[in-house]
């Protein structure tokens, strides 16, 4: 999808993505050959593994695919590995997420800061929870991450 829509609009792709969708547009942008000039990554789950212990603590991963799904490979498809999304990311993370924690967000931050300093971060804690910010926002224009 990245690279039909950077066909289409060279320089100009801006990729969204909420909770997995966050981790996908990540994910993509940093292992396909073609990065998007920004990105926009809400409640995402960068490091596959800090996430599956998350799940583990909080009893859930039974129910969870992600060990199955990344088995033995969750290393390797977690976005948070030092590679840069996009030269601008905006990162939207609810402060009460029990879902994707907050720490994600902030350990993707120093991550790509590590590797690529000139990335542009602009990083929204904002009220509620792991969707609740989203949800708000599709019917409120003052949501403060809007702007971006």
């Amino acid at each position: 999808a990245l690279k039909w829509a950077e066909a289409r609009r060279p320089g100009g792709v801006v990729a969204v993505g909420l909770s997995a969708g966050a981790h996908l547009v990540a994910a993509a942008s940093t292992t396909r050959g073609t990065r998007p000039a920004a990105v926009a990554l809400c409640s995402g789950v960068f490091d596959l593994e800090e996430h599956y212990a998350h799940e583990s603590r909080r009893g859930v991963h039974d129910v969870s695919a992600l060990g199955a799904a990344y088995a033995g490979k969750m290393k390797t498809y977690s976005p948070i590995c030092g590679k840069t999304f996009a030269d601008r990311v905006l990162l939207v993370h609810g402060a009460a997420d029990l879902t994707a924690p907050l720490t994600s967000g902030a350990d993707a931050v120093a991550a790509v800061h590590e590797k690529a300093p000139d990335v542009a971060f602009t990083r929204v804690d904002v009220e509620g929870g792991h969707l609740d910010y989203a949800m708000r926002a599709m019917r409120d224009e003052t949501a403060p991450f809007l702007d971006w």
